[in-house]
């Protein structure tokens, strides 16, 4: 099975939660506090304490208000890059990217 959307991964764990909690070696199977917890410190012993992990998830995702998008359009006609753009504007370069294929789609860049 193979599942790619965080809340969907939650609620199955949700469902079966119960049923591994009885069966002591399963129940890190539904632990994603603890699972996240363990790879943080795998990661952080490899590479440094200084590493930080960021859960992804749809949840997170914000609409872009109408100044976000006239001062990424207003940057971008500037010639500033996507990096530049993405940290005046508070968002992540990805986010940017993506935002700004968007907004060429749309005839606005």
């Amino acid at each position: 099975m193979k599942i790619n959307k965080e809340k969907d991964v939650r609620h199955l764990l949700n469902i079966i939660a119960p049923y591994t909690q009885e069966i002591p070696s399963m129940k890190y199977k539904t632990s994603i506090e603890e699972n996240i917890r363990l790879k943080m410190e795998e990661i952080q012993s490899k590479y440094g304490k200084d590493v930080t992990i960021v859960i992804s998830s749809s949840n997170r995702k914000r609409a872009y208000s109408a100044l976000e998008i006239n001062r990424i359009i207003e940057l971008k006609k500037a010639g500033i890059t996507d990096q530049a753009t993405a940290d005046e504007v508070g968002r992540t370069y990805w986010a940017i990217v993506y935002k700004i294929s968007e907004l060429r789609k749309q005839d606005l860049l």
